[in-house]
């Protein structure tokens, strides 16, 4: 695995999305993609997620539109989602439909979620 610069965030500010991919936005514009594709597969990789064909298609279609900073938020959520994924391998913790689906303050019971 190709090893990536990113922070897993949280980001309060552009900036700080900005500076944990620093390393791509340094990079000439003709290599920005490039950077914006490994970071997102190598996070994908590491967090254990196969991707097929069509995965790989939409992975080089973010990596070409968004901008490194957008990338650096979204394989934020990946790598700290998987840092987490043991406190939901339990039917028993996984919310019902629709709780905490809209905007705003998470509205899922307490509890939810908590490893027991």
């Amino acid at each position: 695995m190709t090893e990536h610069h990113a922070a897993p965030g949280p980001y309060e500010t552009l900036a700080e999305a900005e500076g944990a991919v620093a390393h791509i936005l340094a990079s000439p514009p003709a290599a920005v993609t490039d950077g914006n594709h490994r970071l997102i597969e190598d996070t994908l990789r590491a967090a254990g997620v196969e991707l097929a064909a069509y995965d790989h298609a939409i992975a080089l279609w973010l990596a070409g539109t968004a901008a490194p900073a957008t990338v650096a938020v979204v394989v934020g959520w990946i790598t700290r989602a998987a840092e987490h994924r043991d406190r939901y391998t339990d039917a028993a913790n996984i919310p019902p439909l629709g709780v905490g689906m809209n905007s705003g303050p998470s509205n899922w019971p307490e509890g939810w979620g908590e490893k027991k």
